[in-house]
C-alpha cells in the first residue's frame, strides 16, 4: 500500500519495542515485546486519519489493512485476537534500501528504550539523551529529506515524548 501511494509514509507511525500500549485483548497496558506500524489517528483523538466521519466510511475501503479489514465495530474480537501478531516493521517497509535500515538500527542503537527505561530508575536524569535524540532527529530528517511527520515512521516518536506518556 505504501509502496502503490495509497497510504503515505507522513500517514503512520512506528510505536517502538518497549513502548507502552493497550493491550485490547488482555485490557491492560503493556510494554511492547515488538515494533508497530500503525495509521495514525486524528490528533487528540482514537479515530483513524482515513475516516469520514461525514460519509461514515473509509477514504481508503479498497485498499485498507488486514487489521482493518478483521475489525468490525459490532465485534472486535478478530482484531483483538490479530494484535501483535503478524506485525509490519520498519524492517519489512525498507527492506529495499540499507542504508535507511542502517541508519535507524544505529538509532535503536542510541536510543534504546529499555536501557533509557534502566538510566531514569537508576535515578539518573534523561535530559541529555532527550538533546540527543532530538538532535539526531534533525540531521536524519536533514540526510533523507524528509518532513517531521514523516519521521514518526522512520524513527518513532520522539524519546521525549515516549518519557512523558510513561512517567507524566
Amino acid at each position: 500500500m505504501i509502496q502503490e501511494g495509497v497510504i503515505k509514509p507522513s500517514q503512520l507511525v512506528t510505536i517502538r519495542k518497549r513502548e507502552i500500549a493497550w493491550h485490547p485483548k488482555e485490557q491492560q497496558v503493556i510494554s511492547l515485546p515488538v515494533e508497530l506500524i500503525k495509521i495514525k489517528a486524528i490528533a487528540g483523538e482514537k479515530q483513524c486519519i482515513f475516516y469520514d466521519s461525514r460519509l461514515n466510511s473509509c477514504m481508503i475501503y479498497q485498499h485498507r489493512p488486514v487489521s482493518c479489514q478483521a475489525f468490525r465495530c459490532w465485534d472486535t474480537k478478530d482484531a483483538e485476537d490479530m494484535f501483535l501478531k503478524n506485525t509490519l516493521s520498519r524492517q519489512d517497509i525498507f527492506a529495499r534500501s540499507q542504508s535507511i535500515i542502517e541508519l535507524i538500527e544505529a538509532y535503536e542503537g542510541h536510543f534504546d528504550l529499555e536501557r533509557i527505561f534502566q538510566i531514569i530508575h537508576a535515578g539518573q536524569d534523561a535530559g541529555s539523551i532527550i538533546e540527543a535524540d532530538i538532535k539526531f532527529r534533525v540531521k536524519f530528517s536533514a540526510m533523507l529529506g524528509i518532513s517531521e511527520d514523516e519521521l514518526l515512521l522512520f524513527l518513532g516518536r520522539p524519546v521525549k515524548v515516549i518519557l512523558e506518556a510513561v512517567y507524566g
